[in-house]
């Protein structure tokens, strides 16, 4: 549920909740290695109350406070083949995770509405976070941690001439782990697969004739591919351009499109899986590539 009030016209107050009662069961009918049968229930409430205060177009300020429940999935309560044997359950012993989290931020419209910024800052405390251990070959396997998530955001979308506009945001994040029984060892080291800085820009050019051209740059700095922080992932930047433009003939419009990947032509890797089994987390991203196609609408 979910309600906003207007307490005075330039401040209104949202209180919203949720409920969740849920019951997860498997049923082994593959009794050859032990019923391996078992049934998880799950009962939270997770309150939610923000306000926010519009003193002009250009400025409004809000504040946030959310709370979040989520169980594990059937494929996170697996348990590796390793460690599994005939008296062992059909679950691990994963449980829910929940978080609270405190946001204040700033939006609003600029220079006769041409810019629209948004900026928020968070903290976020997440208990019994469904945590990855170790991926084998396309399987991953989970155990809980506590982690502190905290960020800072910013985008800003701006017109800067009639056919020109521009949009640029930046990321910040400190994820940490604060508590981890299954690897102590891991106890402030940054949570992998998150940069701590990410920056992404995009100008895109639209003629009236309908051509276009779309040029933009990813940065993507330091980020580690495990718990414990010892293999790194370094930063990167790579860049993107695509053309194209809209022909109307009749009832059809055609449109041929061309692309650039990589355009500057960049070594870094396009996925990374956390804490894959023998090292094996890196997967390279493509050199530079050219793409390109038509479509045809009627």
């Amino acid at each position: 549920f979910r309600n906003e009030t207007t307490i005075i016209p330039s401040v209104t107050l949202s209180l919203g909740g949720r409920i969740d009662n849920l019951n997860l069961s498997v049923d082994d009918r593959y009794l050859a290695n032990g019923d391996q049968s078992g049934e998880l229930d799950f009962d939270e409430v997770s309150p939610a109350v923000g306000l926010m205060w519009s003193a002009s177009p250009a400025l409004n300020l809000y504040t946030n406070y959310a709370s979040s429940f989520e169980t594990p999935t059937f494929t996170e309560l697996g348990t590796p083949a390793q460690e599994l044997n005939v008296n062992l359950g059909g679950f691990n012993n994963v449980t829910a995770q929940n978080a609270d989290s405190f946001e204040i931020g700033a939006k609003g419209m600029l220079m006769d509405d041409r810019v629209f910024y948004d900026l928020a800052v968070y903290t976020m405390d997440v208990e019994d976070e469904i945590t990855n251990i170790v991926s084998i070959e396309n399987r991953a396997f989970f155990q809980n941690a506590d982690t502190d998530r905290n960020g800072f955001e910013a985008q800003i979308q701006a017109t800067l001439t009639e056919n020109l506009d521009l949009t640029t945001s930046y990321t910040f994040s400190d994820f940490t782990f604060d508590r981890f029984p299954e690897e102590p060892e891991s106890v402030g080291e940054w949570v992998p697969g998150i940069p701590r800085h990410q920056l992404f820009t995009e100008l895109a050019y639209t003629h009236s004739s309908g051509t276009y051209v779309i040029w933009d740059a990813l940065a993507v700095g330091k980020y580690y591919a495990d718990n414990a922080n010892t293999d790194k992932v370094d930063s990167y930047l790579v860049s993107n351009l695509r053309i194209g433009n809209d022909y109307e003939f009749n009832d059809a419009t055609v449109a041929p499109f061309l692309g650039i990947n990589n355009l500057f032509d960049e070594k870094y890797f396009s996925n990374v899986r956390s804490n894959a089994f023998g090292g094996r987390a890196f997967e390279p991203a493509p050199e530079r590539h050219v793409y390109g196609g038509v479509k045809i609408r009627f």
